[in-house]
């Protein structure tokens, strides 16, 4: 299947977008003070998308139909919008349902969005960058935006490469991928590191089906080799995600949840990426500090 983005309007400064969405025709995406004379059917497919996704996300909730720009029903999937597709000190790098909790010295690069809970304690002493927005048009388009890119981030992996449900020693190559079986983890036993290696393009799709859990064992790891940016990591868990902090952990990529995200341990972690729990909590035991978003953290991945 085609996927053409087709310029319907350009009147009063604004454009729309018609696009399959899901496998059905008629999802919009308004994009509202961009230049009449703009024709997104001149450029290439990823840069029309990527520009509809950014635009779309910096749009209040009145300016957007529906934000996605792509088709997850193709047999060759061209690519996923991330989560949070522009680079801007607004973007979020916490979304979150029902609650948002840090104990510690937690530090948040980035915004911190919660949606329809209103619920964020312990901030301060834990420090967020970012903009805050609680249960608005602004949490409601973040979590749209990161529930579009939750299907299609899975619809990739399930075409994947199956792989080991244990990361430990495992290095991947540009692509997608999905585990045999059971709960993914890393370090689950005894400190452990997955490697991803690939150039400053590569990009990488790791989806579960169920729990994703890191470091019970010791220091979970997540290497770059070879150029790979944390920004073409897409983890997409069909369950919770649960990262036991030893202090040492590093976990690059961005994440995104069915339901909860959770930093256990006393020691910390860093997380090189946002966190996105579509219809649970995020919680931080101790001290983490998570950069994404408003960082160099983009999130939109193309396969």
């Amino acid at each position: 299947m085609a996927l053409v983005p087709k310029v319907v309007s350009n009147t009063l400064n604004e454009l729309v977008i018609l696009e399959d969405v899901l496998g059905f025709a008629g999802g919009q995406v308004r994009i509202p003070a961009l230049a009449s004379n703009v024709d997104l059917t001149t450029m290439a497919t990823e840069d029309a998308l990527a520009a509809s996704y950014h635009l779309a996300h910096l749009a209040n909730a009145g300016d957007i139909t529906v934000g996605i720009a792509f088709n997850v029903n193709s047999t060759t999937p061209v690519g996923i919008g991330g989560p949070y597709s522009d680079v801007s000190a607004t973007s979020p790098a916490l979304l979150a349902a029902s609650t948002i909790t840090a104990s510690g010295d937690v530090v948040i690069n980035g915004g911190v969005d919660l949606t329809p809970g209103s619920a964020v304690t312990g901030f301060p002493p834990a420090t967020y960058s970012g903009i805050l927005n609680v249960d608005n048009a602004a949490a409601s388009a973040a979590k749209s935006a990161a529930q579009a890119s939750f299907t299609a981030g899975q619809s990739l992996g399930l075409a994947g490469t199956v792989i080991a449900s244990a990361l430990d020693g495992q290095t991947l190559n540009a692509g997608s991928y999905q585990f045999a079986s059971g709960a993914a983890t890393l370090a689950a036993s005894a400190p452990g590191s997955v490697t991803f290696h690939g150039s400053a393009t590569a990009k990488f799709v790791v989806y579960t089906a169920s729990t994703l859990g890191m470091g019970a064992g010791g220091a979970a790891t997540v290497l770059l080799t070879g150029g790979a940016l944390a920004s073409n990591i897409l983890w997409v868990v069909g369950s919770s995600a649960t990262l036991n902090g030893n202090g040492t952990d590093v976990i690059n990529g961005n994440m995104i949840a069915q339901d909860s995200i959770s930093q256990t341990g006393a020691a910390g972690t860093v997380i090189n990426g946002s966190l996105s729990a579509l219809t649970g909590a995020i919680t931080f035991a101790s001290a983490t500090t998570v950069t994404g978003g408003g960082s160099n953290f983009t999130g939109v991945i193309w396969s």
